[in-house]
């Protein structure tokens, strides 16, 4: 059992890093989040981490909240007008419309008639939104149908993770198909997209949004969601979406046990979103949601252990 001097030494060195990161936020946050990965093995039980350890990891919470904003990690701005209303012959952007106009009083503060979309709010939004595009879509004839992703795309189990599911809606028009998801932003705020987060156990794992910066077409997929709120699916773009949910899912034990980046093929995600298999059928629970015990080589990076088995 670790001793209570020992805790009170690791908290006085975390409020050092706090004190750095009030004039440098990233140096800051990079000594904190290294310590953690650090320290972790003191807490640790051969079972679980400790509360202690828990109260410490709280911490960096509390030093994302102060000094990284809630900004979005991909910029840009979309106007988007309340009088507006594109003609209903224009499918996609009409429905789309609608599902913002339907959630704009919860996504936003203004009352303003033009307001820009990167300053909206998309947390728990999802469901709403897709439901209004899956009406507006039922009236207008088109054919859709909403989708449910849960963390490991597994409804049966429960995953420690931030968050317990995401709705979207797939769209078929003009012999295409495409996905709508009005609320994708809301993977992609700084202070929660931060990949130093993976590898310190207890914590919520990186979201979506750092893991799309990196994939092929990931930016340029996201910016077309937060803009004009839809992407044509191709198996390119698809993979892409799909391969950021998956990334966002684990947590970095995957990584240190020899896990491959992207082993899923579009096949496979089809069998995922209909319940005929999931990301944990093939990975161990515990790789997934929040990491429950330290890393065997704390020194290595994050981006380092991520890379190890790339297939980028």
């Amino acid at each position: 059992m670790i001793s209570l001097d020992l805790v009170k030494q690791h908290a006085t060195k975390l409020l050092k890093f706090y004190k750095v990161a009030r004039e440098n936020p990233a140096s800051g946050l990079a000594m904190s989040y290294d310590y953690m990965r650090q320290i972790a093995s003191y807490y640790y039980d051969g079972n679980k981490m400790s509360d202690d350890y828990k109260k410490l990891a709280d911490f960096i919470y509390i030093i994302e909240n102060d000094f990284l904003s809630q900004k979005y990690i991909i910029d840009f701005h979309h106007s988007f007008n309340t009088k507006q209303k594109p003609d209903c012959n224009n499918v996609l952007d009409y429905i789309v419309w609608c599902g913002r106009k339907a959630i704009m009083p919860r996504a936003s503060k203004s009352k303003e008639v033009c307001q820009d979309l990167a300053n909206w709010q998309y947390g728990d939004l999802c469901f709403e939104a897709s439901k209004k595009i899956w009406a507006v879509c039922n009236e207008l004839g088109v054919r859709c149908y909403v989708v449910k992703i849960v963390p490991g795309f597994d409804e049966n189990t429960e995953i420690s993770h931030q968050y317990k599911h995401h709705f979207f809606v797939v769209v078929q028009y003009d012999s295409r198909q495409f996905i709508v998801d009005i609320t994708y932003a809301q993977f992609f705020e700084e202070r929660f997209n931060q990949l130093d987060r993976l590898g310190i156990p207890l914590i919520d794992v990186p979201e979506i949004g750092c893991y799309m910066k990196m994939l092929p077409n990931g930016p340029e997929i996201a910016y077309k969601l937060f803009t004009d709120g839809y992407f044509e699916i191709t198996e390119k773009s698809l993979k892409t979406y799909f391969d950021s949910f998956t990334l966002s899912y684990r947590n970095a034990l995957y990584y240190e046990e020899g896990g491959i980046l992207l082993p899923y093929s579009i096949e496979q995600y089809m069998n995922f979103i209909n319940d005929r298999d999931s990301q944990l059928k093939h990975e161990k629970i515990y790789c997934l949601g929040r990491q429950s015990r330290p890393l065997k080589n704390p020194n290595i990076s994050p981006m380092d252990l991520l890379m190890k088995n790339a297939n980028i």
